[in-house]
């Protein structure tokens, strides 16, 4: 079983990785998560446990990383590509979760 001391490790490692620019995607597999969501739900569970000036620096980091993936996924988006709509539906529902926590 893995205590919630290895968690909070993993989470915060979460954190981390994600402060130097690595996708959810990397995340999910350098720390053995079953999705990439679950490396953002890490991400933000450890966010929430930062002092509220870090936390709002690391939320304004990740705003910015999502504001530039919807410009790229919108600039390379052909009219009515439903990839692109999918994608774009994503990255706002993180922005979502992201202010939520």
């Amino acid at each position: 079983m893995v205590s919630s001391r290895d968690d909070e490790h993993r989470d915060a490692e979460a954190l981390r990785l994600r402060s130097t620019g690595q996708s959810f995607a990397a995340i999910e597999h350098t720390l053995g998560f079953e999705r990439p969501a679950e490396a953002f739900e890490a991400f933000v569970r450890a966010l929430k446990r930062c002092p509220p000036a870090q936390q709002a620096t690391e939320r304004d980091a990740e705003l910015e990383r999502l504001s530039k993936l919807a410009a790229d996924i919108t600039k390379r988006a052909r009219p009515g590509d439903p990839n692109a709509a999918r994608q774009l539906e994503v990255v706002h529902r993180l922005r979502q979760l992201l202010l939520e926590g």
